[in-house]
């Protein structure tokens, strides 16, 4: 089933911080912005964990395949969950809290996901993958080596916390980035037996651990806010959440917490971590590195568009990679040994990514400005070109997940690697672009440039090893952008400044057309689509049932 060699994974489901980070399954995705949750938009042990399948393939065994359909069910909920609580507090925090405030307290967000080490070393997934993750002395070590990190990355906020203070031009929170120090302890001293259920496709622990925090401080937001009224609203709702997380994880264990030391594992560990630590270096330049520089060239309030910008091109684009690829993985891994079947599932795959892209960042383009000031308030009025340039990146790294599933499901991880360090190119224009005190929208468009390199450096290279052609790759794409492009110029003519009823129309009328278009281009997706519809029409006596 997969490559010799190579044991079998599944995740369930594979999120897009992990596609897009060449874990290939085996350990929490790289953390992902949100200004009071520093580990980002789908926290790992809720969004991508990974069962190792022993035997023949597990596809076949129905009883093996309910428990992934439910396993995948949980976790997709407990996903939306966790990442609607943050979108919620997100907005009443911005409501509340001046804009410089906002933007102080992303800037905790960054501190943490830069020196943050716990995550990227992957040691709950290792419990997950590891041939080891039932011995008990293995699980003791691997809490030593987790809390090992968690004082390291403690020691580093602490000691930087000065430096990181000047660099943000916030020297009047330099008490509160020292604080920041308690969260990576937090996360050292969690019991990792709750990633341990998770070999036996119980996942209802990790869910709970991540989402009922967030659903306590989400709770909590409003009152805390309407009292403070800055950014110790987000420092205390932070050490809440971590503080309820590593707890929660002591909750739902099901057996004690010990440390230990066992040689024989070391080298295991160490084999497992190191290129996920350097990996978690390089995503930090991928996905928070524009904030970095915005947080240290521009203004707080600068920085807190900025953020507002980034949370909405990132969350729906994230839930339906995470779906897409909790679907095509598997089914891609299962027929990667037949080419003709690989490559028709592998044009579904990227087809409806590209229509999903197509019509999340034609919304965001046309109507972004609108959404801005309706969700977060009208102090975030300007925010929609920022939006618009970074929902068009947003697209194309939604885009790139297909040859990055596409490449996992073969057993190839460095492609994702290779594409992110082409995708830091970006990065290096965004450098340029500040040094020369050029606008966010141009930072931003540094992003878009960045992304589009990683895309076809991604395709390109999947279709050299893995010899799908690129036609496969470019012509959705070209479909989808036709229609991104067009609303670009409805952009440019102003049309945010237009009457709310008829950019309502334009974009319902331009994301109809591009998925029209698509659906009638692509005969592959057309097909499936009829086929997915076709027993819910049924039911509804608009198709004769098979047979009649």
């Amino acid at each position: 089933m997969w490559q010799a060699g190579r044991p079998p994974y599944f995740a369930a489901p594979l999120c897009f911080a992990c596609v897009a980070s060449s874990r290939c399954a085996r350990a929490a995705p790289t953390p992902l912005f949100s200004v009071d949750n520093p580990q980002g938009i789908g926290h790992g042990n809720i969004v991508c964990v990974c069962v190792r399948f022993r035997g023949m393939g597990f596809l076949s065994n129905m009883a093996v395949r309910s428990k992934i359909i439910k396993g995948s069910i949980v976790l997709s909920t407990g996903q939306a969950v966790s990442q609607g609580c943050g979108f919620i507090r997100n907005i009443i925090l911005a409501r509340i809290l001046s804009k410089d405030d906002f933007g102080l307290a992303a800037t905790f967000a960054i501190t943490i996901s830069m020196f943050e080490m716990v995550n990227r070393l992957g040691v709950s997934g290792l419990i997950v993958q590891s041939k080891n993750g039932e011995d008990p002395h293995f699980q003791a070590t691997a809490h030593s080596f987790q809390l090992l990190a968690g004082l390291a990355s403690a020691f580093l906020i602490f000691i930087f916390a000065g430096w990181v203070s000047v660099f943000f031009n916030a020297t009047e929170a330099l008490w509160a980035f020292q604080i920041l120090a308690v969260i990576p302890i937090m996360q050292g001293l969690g019991h990792l037996d709750v990633n341990r259920m998770v070999r036996s496709m119980r996942y209802l622990p990790v869910v709970l651990v991540d989402t009922v925090p967030q659903a306590l401080i989400t709770i909590a937001a409003l009152p805390l806010a309407l009292w403070l009224r800055d950014y110790r609203v987000i420092l205390w709702l932070l050490m809440a959440r971590w503080v309820m997380n590593a707890g929660g994880t002591h909750v739902y264990a099901e057996r004690g917490f010990r440390f230990g030391w066992d040689k024989r594992h070391i080298p295991g560990i160490l084999d497992f971590s190191w290129p996920l630590l350097i990996n978690g270096f390089l995503m930090f330049g991928v996905l928070q590195g524009d904030r970095f520089l915005v947080g240290h060239f521009y203004t707080k309030a600068d920085l807190a568009a900025y953020s507002v910008a980034v949370q909405l091109t990132l969350i729906p684009g994230m839930m339906f990679v995470s779906v897409v690829s909790a679907i095509m993985l598997p089914l891609l891994s299962a027929v990667q040994s037949n080419p003709v079947e690989f490559r028709r599932k592998y044009r579904t795959c990227v087809q409806a990514l590209s229509a999903f892209s197509a019509v999340f960042a034609i919304v965001l383009i046309v109507a972004g400005e609108g959404i801005v000031t309706t969700v977060f308030g009208h102090k975030y009025a300007g925010t929609g070109v920022i939006l618009g340039w970074l929902v068009t990146a947003n697209a194309f790294r939604i885009i790139r997940a297909a040859p990055a599933i596409a490449a996992t499901a073969k057993g190839d991880t460095k492609n994702h690697m290779i594409s992110n360090i082409f995708r830091l190119s970006g990065l290096a224009l965004g450098v340029a672009a500040v040094l020369c005190k050029q606008s966010l929208p141009t930072l931003a468009a540094c992003g878009l440039a960045g992304e589009t390199l990683a895309t076809i450096v991604s395709s390109t290279r999947l279709s050299k090893v893995h010899r799908l052609p690129l036609g496969d790759t470019y012509l959705p794409i070209g479909a989808a952008f036709l229609f991104v492009a067009w609303s670009g110029v409805l952009a440019l003519l102003g049309v945010s400044q237009w009457h709310w009823a008829i950019v309502s129309l334009i974009t319902v009328g331009l994301s109809a057309a591009s998925v029209a278009v698509t659906i009638l281009l692509f005969q592959q997706l057309r097909s499936e689509m009829l086929s997915l519809a076709l027993p819910f029409l049924v039911r509804m006596g608009l198709a004769p049932a098979k047979g009649s």
